[in-house]
């Protein structure tokens, strides 16, 4: 077992009132992107998720929202389901026709959408992501033995000026899930064994939270206890069993919760939702896979091979989502066509990986070193191609204030915290570094250094799980990039109190044990 560290140092809680008030402080400042935006901020796949939700409600209860497509002549509320689901398509492709559901936009994030839909402006929503990330932070110093009002304060602050991760906690999408999945899944790997069981709990209820509103999330977490796996090799070190089984038990969840969804769609369509052929997008347009269709179609026993005058595409955006027959494989096809691509894509990535092993290394390397140099934030300024989709799927109350926000109007300052989130991230990277190499942290003792080590593999994990299954976007590695600069200024923290330790009546009356 990790031995327990003694002395804890966690300031005396403020009355009631006075805490609530400081928490909502915290949540102003996590949420400050949304507040100068005035209306948290949407993506394209933002309505994919609400409307599966919707459309799940609609079934059940047969109340409409202001999202539920109105369907003419037809009543029944399976074709409903059918259409709020395919009208949703991030795309804007006509799958009102083929009446298909994707796999992998979760209907349990829909669920949170649909929730701050039904309250109103969907600033629930966003509260409810500020809030969790903040006690996320909180627990974490806490477990560090750092925990005061104020140094949870300064974390926050820093935080929300120097890294992104205010506007994932702003957006209208999982992604601020991914980096709370890796920063769950590091304290119950180190910590699990001496935590409470509200602590735990916590860490659990986050974690599933996180497996059950994304995919990559469950590889994210999976990833984890491999990272832990390797990191347990440190000597002195024995990391949490019990932690390692709430996390097993989470993906578990994750699994079934993901099963259930697909049984539903099933039952209540006809046919399983389609998993995009991303791993096959991925090959065909880093090269290996081109080069592999090149040499064997028509022989290879591939649907892909009907498509090969369409490619190569420029990258594997196009391949799935383009909607025109000259340059798009998945989005334009029938739905027989989409469902083919996607049962064939792990075995025709097991075939290209079998025949081209170095050219895949290199690809794969390439696109690894690219999505772990993107994570500005230039996905908050909505493009032309977004409001035109935005004005054609947004009911008109929402379109009203969508018009004024400064992401709409292009004048948010996105390039401005470009500059500052790559600048304080790439500085502290080198303190975090220096620190390791010098001996620096060698006082922070071997679970804090152990934790450091995860979060940081969590992160390259994340860019490892996007760039190889998608295009590299900065939105992909912004989302978790946030843990990095907590993490150092964490550290710093402890390492601060080692070399300057309060008084002992001061940290007997501030331990909670």
């Amino acid at each position: 077992m990790i031995a327990k560290d003694h002395g804890r140092v966690i300031s005396a809680h403020p009355a009631s009132w006075l805490g609530g008030l400081f928490f909502l402080g915290l949540l102003l400042i996590s949420l400050w992107p949304s507040l100068f935006n005035h209306q948290p901020f949407f993506f394209d796949d933002t309505t994919t998720y609400l409307k599966g939700a919707d459309a799940g409600m609609f079934k059940l209860t047969g109340v409409a929202s202001d999202w539920t497509p109105v369907t003419k002549n037809v009543p029944s509320a399976l074709t409903a389901v059918q259409n709020a689901s395919a009208a949703a398509d991030l795309h804007n492709t006509d799958f009102l026709e083929n009446q298909t559901i994707l796999a992998g936009r979760s209907i349990y994030y829909g669920l949170l959408l649909y929730i701050g839909n039904l309250l109103g402006g969907f600033w629930m929503t966003v509260v409810f992501q500020a809030a969790l990330y903040l006690a996320s932070i909180g627990l974490t110093l806490r477990h560090l033995d750092v925990f005061s009002w104020p140094r949870w304060t300064l974390v926050v602050l820093l935080l929300a000026v120097i890294s992104p991760v205010a506007f994932y906690t702003s957006y209208l999408m999982p992604d601020l899930f991914a980096g709370l999945t890796i920063l769950a899944a590091a304290n119950l790997l180190i910590f699990g064994s001496r935590l409470s069981f509200a602590e735990r709990s916590f860490w659990f209820f986050t974690l599933l939270l996180g497996v059950l509103f994304h995919s990559s999330h469950i590889l994210l977490a999976a990833g984890m206890l491999v990272l832990g796996a390797l990191v347990a090799g440190l000597p002195r070190l024995r990391l949490s069993g019990v932690g390692a089984g709430v996390i097993v038990a989470a993906i578990i969840l994750g699994f079934l919760g993901e099963g259930l969804f697909n049984f539903a769609v099933t039952k209540l369509t006809g046919a399983a939702p389609i998993r995009p052929p991303f791993i096959m997008a991925r090959l065909i347009a880093d090269g290996p896979g081109y080069d592999y269709l090149k040499k064997n179609c028509p022989v290879a026993d591939f649907k892909v091979c009907d498509y090969l005058d369409r490619l190569p595409t420029p990258n594997s955006d196009v391949f799935l989502w383009k909607h025109d027959k000259i340059e798009g494989v998945f989005t334009p096809e029938p739905i027989a066509v989409k469902r083919a691509l996607s049962q064939e894509q792990y075995r025709f990535a097991l075939a290209v990986v079998s025949s081209e092993p170095l050219s895949y290394l290199r690809s794969a390397l390439k696109s690894l070193g690219l999505q772990l140099s993107l994570f500005g934030v230039p996905e908050f300024n909505y493009t032309g191609v977004q409001m035109s989709r935005y004005q054609k799927q947004f009911p008109q109350a929402l379109k009203a204030g969508l018009q004024k926000t400064p992401a709409a109007q292009g004048t948010f300052p996105v390039e401005s915290m470009g500059i500052v989130i790559y600048t304080t991230t790439i500085l502290l990277f080198i303190l975090y570094l220096y620190s390791l190499v010098t001996g620096r942290y060698a006082v922070l003792g071997n679970s804090t250094l152990a934790l450091s080590l995860l979060i940081i593999g969590g992160i390259v994990a994340n860019a490892v799980v996007c760039g190889l299954l998608s295009t590299p976007h900065d939105r992909y590695q912004a989302r978790v990039i946030w843990l990095l600069p907590a993490l150092v200024i964490m550290l710093e923290l402890l390492l601060y109190t080692k070399k300057f330790p309060v008084a002992p009546s001061s940290a007997a009356e501030g331990s909670r044990r």
